[in-house]
């Protein structure tokens, strides 16, 4: 399960053939766009907003995330860089504002080994704490968001995995199943799409995710059960212009 190759089909980048969690991955998948999501509590209700970008450079397949609530409780920017020589990601950068603190995470990765620093800063002090530790994982977290169009799972299809989750520095035994077929109204109109259960241990959170059949493929929706939340794209641009 650990991540070895994929195909990468891009302007100006030759073809790589790798996999990832053990599958073949179409890289074409990988757009370089900006999409807008919309994040909705239980009664319908839009409660905060998610912008994700992707594009490409230096050799790294580089995602940019701005989330944040509408009542101002969390708001997060996030950058992670996925190596594509490699095929792993190597760092994360993670800064997250909650209501009483501020805490920033650098972490750079290589093999098992993850490095960096957390700073916690409250209105009276700024602790850093230094980041030195091994880990056995499979993944990053949030190469799930990044790459997971890329996989052409089916019926019957379940992908076991240990991911590191960097905000808490600990693992999370994860489970990607074949859930269904249907379709999902947007505001970008009516997409066709597989359902992919994400089941954890609680170390993170379990999603239902919607991916659209049509290529190039994108995630369009997903829910958060624990937080009551379904998040849907609204908007996309290019990343590139």
């Amino acid at each position: 399960m650990i991540i070895l190759s994929f195909t990468a089909c891009t302007s100006g980048r030759h073809e790589i053939n790798k996999e990832w969690l053990g599958y073949p991955v179409d890289f074409k998948s990988i757009q370089e766009v900006v999409n807008t999501y919309h994040m909705f509590n239980a009664e319908g209700d839009k409660v905060g907003s998610m912008i994700f970008g992707t594009f490409f450079e230096d050799g790294q397949l580089v995602s940019r995330d701005t989330s944040q609530f509408d009542d101002g409780s969390v708001y997060e920017q996030a950058e992670f860089r996925f190596d594509t020589t490699n095929f792993k990601i190597n760092s994360t950068h993670i800064d997250m504002t909650l209501a009483n603190r501020r805490i920033i995470t650098n972490l750079n990765m290589e093999g098992q080994s993850v490095k960096g620093e957390a700073k916690v800063i409250t209105s009276d002090t700024t602790r850093t704490i230094p980041i030195d530790q091994n880990f056995d994982y499979d993944i990053v977290r949030s190469e799930l968001y990044m790459l997971l169009q890329t996989l052409s799972i089916g019926e019957g299809d379940t992908l076991r995995f240990s991911a590191l989750v960097p905000s808490s520095l600990g693992l999370a035994e994860a489970t990607l199943t074949y859930d269904s077929r249907d379709s999902i109204l947007t505001e970008m109109g009516v997409f066709d799409c597989d359902i992919i259960v994400l089941n954890t241990d609680g170390n993170m959170p379990s999603n239902k995710i919607w991916i659209s059949r049509e290529s190039p493929r994108q995630i369009v929706n997903f829910e958060v059960p624990s937080a009551s939340l379904v998040i849907q794209l609204v908007a996309q641009r290019s990343s590139i212009e």
